[in-house]
């Protein structure tokens, strides 16, 4: 959300374009970790990553990690939701190049 970018970085381009770069950097960490994690590790490191996608506003990522915590809540299978979180992080990759 490309609006949402700009009123979090008081439309300051280049500070948009180093908060997409730590996102990039930091979602190639924090896949890893959920991928690895034990459902309470998964739910931790998702709602990590919701709360940064929110604030650059990827809100696919924000449902998808989302999904994750609820899934981990209930002891579901989490292949699903991960999943979904691995193709939301692929939709909005290309944007993180902005």
């Amino acid at each position: 959300d490309d609006v949402h970018l700009a009123r979090m970085t008081l439309g300051d381009t280049r500070l948009e374009r180093e908060v997409l770069a730590l996102f990039d950097r930091q979602v190639a960490l924090l896949i890893g970790r959920i991928a690895e994690s034990d459902p309470e590790g998964a739910a931790a490191t998702a709602h990590t990553l919701k709360g940064s996608a929110q604030s650059i506003g990827a809100w696919p990522v924000v449902r998808a990690a989302g999904e994750i915590e609820a899934a981990a809540v209930t002891h579901a299978d989490l292949s699903d939701a991960v999943a979904a979180l691995t193709a939301s992080l692929c939709a909005v990759r290309p944007a993180l190049a902005h």
